[in-house]
């Protein structure tokens, strides 16, 4: 899966942790999981 983010300079990087960990779990995924097989989250 390919998701591109964008996000202005003013927005908390949490924000931007809770955006992704959001869109994982509407995947089926959890954060822990993909950390745990090396995907890169840049």
């Amino acid at each position: 899966m390919a998701l591109g983010l964008t996000a202005g300079a003013s927005t908390p990087n949490n924000k931007i942790g809770e955006t992704i960990e959001r869109v994982l779990r509407t995947r089926g995924l959890d954060l822990a999981e993909v950390e745990a097989v090396g995907v890169a989250i840049r």
